[in-house]
């Protein structure tokens, strides 16, 4: 059963960095044009994104067993699920959701904000989250490190590359 820590901090600050800033970027209005290729394609990305990141925080609130927080460390070390794929998945499901978004409402603006947002993400796994997670799980971290992705899921890795 999913522990009602799931639904925190974390899952309003998703909602908040991919749909509500999102929505007043781009005004909400009738620009929006669902049945065009951009608009579907925009809508297949968010849709995507959105199940990475319930995917993802699932997992992480089952079998990481600690609350999505981006300050809390994990008991357990995940290397299966989304997590085997891209060690950031939950960052990443919310990036996708807000290009979804960028797409749908043909918003430039939407897509710089995207860019800013992964920029920031991008800084504080790298100089947050990476070094507290190589301290809580040391040589088991660097061995999920080599074989996994920061970002984009691609087929795993050996550790000997």
């Amino acid at each position: 059963m999913v522990s009602v820590r799931f639904f925190g901090p974390p899952v309003l600050v998703a909602f908040l960095l991919a749909g509500a800033i999102p929505g007043w970027i781009a005004g909400c209005g009738p620009r929006a044009c669902l049945l065009s290729v951009t608009g579907l394609a925009g809508m297949a990305v968010g849709l995507l994104g959105a199940l990475i990141c319930v995917t993802a925080a699932t997992r992480f609130v089952r079998f990481g067993e600690t609350a999505l927080h981006p300050f809390a460390t994990p008991r357990r070390l995940l290397l299966q699920g989304p997590y085997g794929r891209a060690r950031n998945p939950f960052y990443l499901g919310i990036l996708m959701m807000v290009a979804g978004e960028a797409l749908v409402w043909r918003s430039a603006a939407l897509g710089m904000y995207g860019v800013g947002l992964a920029i920031v993400m991008h800084l504080f796994v790298v100089g947050v989250e990476e070094p507290r997670l190589r301290r809580a799980f040391g040589d088991a971290y660097d061995l999920y490190r080599a074989r996994v992705p920061r970002w984009l899921p691609v087929r795993a890795r050996s550790a000997s590359r």
